[in-house]
């Protein structure tokens, strides 16, 4: 039997065959200053490799299962959601803007994140890290969101957690300060409304507060949540609610 790849290589032997057609469809590996992008409903829901790419430019604006991108140095990738984790391992001065259920970094160095991710922003053995909210989409990434189980309106892209850093001191990240951060929007098909909404240094410095007070003085059967759609002055208030207003029995 005689298998057949996309781009009309035929194989023998299907083993082979799957692994060249994944290669083929769903990777993109080995280039040097270009700029390489898929359609949307090119990956559909499939899992993705990005790996060994110098000064590229790479577009995935599709639902995908997870994503591991390797040996990046000097790039721009636009991912539009990512069902599962999102793999960042041994890049160098890249800018990411992604939509993912995680993501998870290693052995990276100055690199930027526009970010959304459904649960914390993990980073381990990487320095020089900044990120900032996801700014940018393009038409049809709400329903790319919904089939990759992902809230827009649920964005942890500021509660990063450092492996290398149990004192919380943050020396490997940072949080973009206003004028560090780049305002325009990333829509790599063209302008459209925005599925994820933009906030703020200040929307996460209090969704971090938040969530340092709660871990910091949480009570058993007391629980209490954030998003960053909360405002400083609502967060406050629901803490000093959550205060005993009486000093506990002797």
């Amino acid at each position: 039997m005689v298998f057949t790849a996309a781009d009309g290589t035929t194989f023998e032997n299907k083993k082979d065959w799957k692994k060249y057609q994944f290669a083929l469809l769903y990777s993109f590996k080995d280039k040097d200053g270009e700029e390489l992008a898929k359609a949307p409903g090119d990956i559909d829901g499939q899992p993705f490799d990005i790996g060994n790419l110098k000064n590229c430019t790479v577009v995935l604006p599709d639902f995908a299962d997870q994503i591991q991108a390797d040996e990046l140095e000097g790039c721009k990738v636009f991912i539009g959601a990512c069902g599962e984790s999102v793999f960042v391992r041994n890049c160098t001065n890249c800018t990411f803007y992604m939509c993912c259920k995680q993501l998870r970094t290693r052995d990276c160095h100055n690199c930027t994140f526009y970010l959304y991710s459904f649960t914390e922003p993990i980073i381990e053995m990487s320095d020089n890290m900044k990120f900032s909210c996801f700014n940018g989409g393009y038409e049809g990434q709400a329903a790319h969101m919904e089939s990759a189980g992902l809230d827009p309106k649920i964005n942890k892209w500021a509660l990063v957690f450092d492996f290398n850093d149990e004192a919380k001191t943050g020396k490997n990240w940072s949080l973009l300060k206003p004028e560090e951060v780049d305002t325009t929007p990333w829509f790599p098909l063209g302008a459209c409304e925005a599925t994820v909404p933009v906030t703020g240094l200040e929307e996460a410095i209090a969704a971090q507060a938040a969530v340092a007070h709660l871990s910091n003085n949480a009570t058993p059967g007391a629980m209490q949540s954030f998003s960053f759609t909360t405002s400083q002055e609502e967060a406050e208030a629901a803490m000093m609610a959550s205060e005993p207003t009486e000093p506990p029995a002797p």
